[in-house]
């Protein structure tokens, strides 16, 4: 509710510090901490003081000290993480929005409504954004807040491409390639992958010289939750889902080798760890294990049985995720 208010709030303009009338405390102690591209610690308390109803009003015997961070996510938003203190008593609030004027704005929407429940219903706002250069005249207030449309923050597509290792689901370790796609809305990926391995070699236990060539071909679909705070410079995600993996096998070493193939399913989980680069771009590393209930073994005409699907496996890829 607090990002749909926030679209609506004023600019936020310089103001002098928000002092009570009576020539007391101020109603507000701020300690502000974010980019310099976003508004200062006097713009927000400005605009915390004209949610009030400005220096004309009867102060409130309410006092709040409050602690706003503010950072870029690797998505691209802006979070703002507000600790508050009124009358000694604690609160928190994360706040999420599309630019730093929009969170700025919503933290002080928040702060006012902490001294007075009623500050939204009677601010007069103007429309939100940086303050525009050599402006002749402030724009006229709006007189009544509008009715807006429940918050939802966007869905964010993303794909990725990755490589890496796999464990214990081929002959020996494999190399491998895939790509990915999927939505990010918030805290939540949801997402599906493809990956193919590179051929891996194995021996026939009983005939020496015979053996085949394995390779694998998996798709899967997983959804994960960030496990870091927005503002970490490292997020982690937790992951969860399952693949469907289609093996397949061609013997060497005989006359007329046979061939075989195996359909699996695997349930799987991943522990991804995720650095970014730029603002659409972060570099990732992913760890999952995989475990499927059916493991065949692969018994090739004239060549006898070379391999036996484990019932566990893992993964381990690096790869670059880009936004869009």
């Amino acid at each position: 509710m607090f990002l749909r208010l926030a679209v609506l709030l004023g600019g936020i303009l310089a103001a002098a510090p928000v002092q009570a009338a009576d020539g007391g405390p101020p109603e507000l102690r701020l300690t502000w901490d974010a980019p310099d591209t976003c508004p200062s610690a006097t713009e927000v308390e400005g605009q915390f003081d004209r949610l009030l109803g400005g220096p004309a009003r009867v102060p409130s015997v309410k006092r709040v000290e409050a602690t706003a961070t503010v950072r870029r996510a690797s998505s691209g938003t802006w979070t703002l993480r507000l600790d508050t203190a009124v009358d000694n008593v604690a609160g928190h609030r994360d706040l999420d929005g599309d630019s730093c004027w929009a969170v700025a704005a919503a933290a002080a929407l928040v702060l006012a409504l902490t001294i007075d429940p009623n500050a939204a219903a009677r601010a007069s706002l103007t429309p939100i954004g940086p303050p525009a250069p050599s402006l002749p005249a402030a724009p006229p207030p709006i007189a009544a807040l509008p009715a807006a449309p429940s918050a939802a923050k966007p869905f964010r597509p993303f794909f990725r491409a990755f490589g890496g290792v796999a464990v214990a689901l081929l002959p020996k370790p494999g190399a491998f390639l895939g790509l990915s796609a999927g939505v990010r809305r918030g805290w939540i990926d949801a997402e599906l992958s493809a990956l193919s391995s590179f051929e891996t070699r194995a021996y026939a236990a009983d005939r020496p010289g015979a053996g085949g060539y394995f390779r694998v071909l998996a798709f899967g679909t997983r959804g994960c939750g960030r496990a870091t705070a927005t503002a970490s410079p490292i997020a982690l995600r937790l992951c969860a889902g399952g693949e469907i993996e289609r093996m397949t096998a061609r013997g060497f070493g005989v006359e007329l080798p046979g061939s075989g193939g195996a359909t699996l399913v695997a349930a799987l989980g991943a522990v991804v760890a995720s650095r970014p680069l730029a603002s659409w771009v972060e570099i990732a590393l992913d760890l999952s294990g995989t475990v499927r209930p059916y493991h065949p073994a692969f018994v090739l005409t004239g060549v006898g049985k070379v391999f036996t699907v484990p019932s566990a496996s893992a993964v381990v890829a690096l790869g670059l995720n880009f936004t869009l």
